[in-house]
């Protein structure tokens, strides 16, 4: 009876939890740099886990790492974004101050 309860708290809670995930926009890698390298190192250890026999690695070693760089690529790009838009705004900032 408890896990029935339970069971319907969770999913009238469960549209919360969509609404929240529309709030931030997740950028499009599709066509990026980052999206590619991503690829390739999926691609890279993915190869490492059907080799495993030859390798001797775990096969979640190789998973493990190769979702840290993607993690790293993907943040380090958004910072890059970050930084650059920045430097727009300073750069705008500064020549409205010359014109006025």
């Amino acid at each position: 009876m408890t896990a029935r309860i339970i069971s319907l708290i969770a999913l009238c809670l469960l549209p919360l939890t969509t609404s929240a995930a529309t709030l931030t926009s997740a950028p499009d890698l599709t066509a990026h740099p980052v999206g590619y390298l991503a690829l390739v190192i999926f691609a890279l250890a993915y190869l490492f886990v059907m080799a495993e026999e030859f390798v001797h690695l775990r096969k979640s070693k190789p998973v493990i790492i190769a979702a840290g760089v993607i993690y790293y690529c993907r943040v380090s790009s958004d910072k890059q974004k970050d930084d650059l838009d920045r430097q727009v705004q300073f750069m705008c900032n500064q020549s409205a101050s010359r014109n006025n």
